[in-house]
């Protein structure tokens, strides 16, 4: 299948996972899909359904997988693991319920809240690293893809959707949560193939985060 010019992309979000269903930061940690995040998988499929998909793009974890082969048997599309695709690593903080999380770290979980991109969780990733390593691998990714002209999915869960979807509306990366909760479950988009192609995550990192330091780990 051939490359076109532009990229017409589907941002879809991740299932919700047992964790999520439970309240607790789930991050890059593999937890299955719960029954809501079975048919949430249904629904993005379904949604989906409308326009042409010629490839599934996910993470590694089984949510997002399972996710991605709703859609792909939908549309009988191919679906490839994407290792760079992973959730925002939340190191300690995965697992917590947001209660113990607000418990053990206040002034972490204010921050979190506030201004995601000013703290970080101790043995994880900041918001600026996290940002990088998504949407470079995205990028690159989707300028490399071949899909004629039909779409492009992408599955991604919450934290890595929120950002994919501050990338492509030219949004602060400290929005995540405010822009994929406005985005809804799908996001269509299509972006020139030479602008993917020009994507320089580490320059654009600098931009938005300016030459602060690394924010403390909390």
């Amino acid at each position: 299948m051939s490359k076109s010019s532009d990229v017409r992309i589907a941002l879809g979000a991740c299932g919700v996972t047992e964790w999520d269903a439970d309240d607790r930061g789930c991050g890059s940690a593999d937890v299955p899909l719960c029954a809501e995040g079975l048919a949430e998988a249904d629904r993005i499929a379904r949604l989906l359904a409308d326009e042409a998909v010629a490839l599934v793009l996910h993470g590694p974890d089984e949510a997002s997988e399972a996710t991605a082969t709703a859609v792909a048997r939908r549309q009988d599309a191919r679906k490839r693991k994407v290792e760079g695709l992973t959730e925002m690593g939340l190191g300690l903080w995965e697992g917590l319920k947001r209660s113990e999380f607000e418990e053990r770290y206040p002034t972490a979980s204010k921050g979190w809240r506030e201004d995601p991109a000013s703290v970080s969780a101790p043995e994880g990733e900041t918001l600026a690293e996290a940002d990088e390593r998504i949407v470079g691998e995205l990028a690159r990714t989707l300028e490399r893809s071949k899909a004629g002209d039909a779409a492009i999915a992408v599955i991604l869960r919450p934290i890595a959707f929120g950002l994919a979807v501050c990338w492509l509306k030219g949004l602060p990366m400290g929005s995540w949560r405010e822009a994929g909760s406005d985005a809804g479950p799908v996001l269509w988009h299509t972006a020139a193939r030479s602008e993917l192609k020009g994507v320089r995550t580490r320059a654009r990192a600098r931009e938005w985060t300016g030459r602060a330091p690394r924010p403390s780990k909390v």
